[in-house]
C-alpha cells in the first residue's frame, strides 16, 4: 500500500511540475502579446560545433529579448546533438522587473533534457534580486542572488528510469561584458547552483568578432558538479559558432 501511495505522489508531483511550467509559459505569452507597439525586440540564431573530450556535437541556440522598463524579457531555446545521437534540449524564460535604474527583481523558469549526463527531465524555478553595477553601450556588469526549486528525473545508461530528485536551491550569478574597438566583445559568466544534493558551478568565457551580418564567437565552458557524499565531476568544452542577429 505504501508503495502505491508513493507512486501516486510521484505522479502528482511530476504533473504539478509540468503544470507550473505551462502556466508560466502562458503568462509569458500574455505579457509578450500585451506589450506596447513601440516595444523593441532583438534576437539571434547561433549555430556551431561543441568540442568535448569524448567527441564533438552540433549546437543551435535561438534567443529573443526585450529591454523595455520596468518589465524586460529574455527567452531562449538550446539544442545540442552529440555524435552519439543523444539530444540535449533546454527552453527557458528570464524576466526582470526594474525597481530603479540599477536594482531589479528577476525570475527564471527552464525545462531541459540532457541524456548525455543521464537527465531525462529537469524543471528549474527561481526568483531573486539583481543589481546592475555597470550598464553602458561598451561595458556591463551585474550580480544576482536567488532561491528556488529543482526537480530532476534521471535515467541510467540503458534509458531506464532511476530515482527522482526534488530539492530547494540557491543561485549566485555574475556576468560581465566588454566591447573593444567596436569589433570585439568579451563575455564572462559565472553561475553557482547550491542544492541539497549537489552543488554545480558553471564558468563560461567567450570572445565575439563582428563580421557583416553577424559575429563569429569562440566560447569555453567549465562545469564542476559536487554531489553530497559523492565523487566530484569536472567537465569542460569549447564552442565555435556563427551568430546572426535580428
Amino acid at each position: 500500500m505504501n508503495a502505491k501511495i508513493q507512486d501516486v505522489v510521484d505522479v502528482i508531483r511530476v504533473r504539478r511540475g509540468y503544470h507550473v511550467f505551462l502556466v508560466l509559459l502562458l503568462w509569458v505569452c500574455c505579457n509578450l502579446f500585451s506589450l506596447p507597439a513601440h516595444a523593441q525586440w532583438t534576437g539571434g540564431i547561433e549555430g556551431g560545433t561543441v568540442f568535448r573530450d569524448e567527441g564533438s556535437a552540433t549546437r543551435l541556440r535561438l534567443r529573443a529579448e526585450n529591454q523595455s522598463r520596468p518589465l524586460s524579457h529574455f527567452v531562449y531555446v538550446d539544442w545540442i546533438r552529440p555524435d552519439s545521437g543523444s539530444n540535449a534540449f533546454e527552453l527557458g524564460y528570464r524576466p526582470r522587473y526594474w525597481f530603479s535604474t540599477q536594482f531589479y527583481g528577476f525570475g527564471e523558469a527552464s525545462i531541459r533534457t540532457d541524456r548525455p549526463i543521464l537527465i531525462d527531465r529537469q524543471l528549474l524555478l527561481i526568483g531573486g534580486l539583481g543589481y546592475s553595477v555597470i550598464s553602458t553601450p561598451e561595458q556591463a556588469l551585474f550580480v544576482e542572488a536567488g532561491v528556488g526549486t529543482r526537480d530532476t528525473e534521471l535515467v541510467d545508461i540503458d534509458n531506464n528510469p532511476q530515482e527522482d530528485l526534488s530539492e530547494t536551491l540557491t543561485l549566485l550569478r555574475a556576468g560581465y561584458r566588454q566591447v573593444l574597438s567596436d569589433l570585439f566583445q568579451l563575455e564572462f559568466d559565472v553561475d553557482v547552483f547550491d542544492g541539497e544534493s549537489l552543488r554545480q558551478t558553471l564558468l563560461e568565457a567567450g570572445i565575439s568578432v563582428r563580421i557583416p551580418g553577424g559575429a563569429v564567437k569562440f566560447s569555453y565552458r567549465a562545469r564542476r558538479i559536487e554531489p553530497d557524499g559523492g565523487e566530484t565531476l569536472n567537465d569542460d568544452d569549447s564552442f565555435v559558432s556563427f551568430t546572426y542577429g535580428f
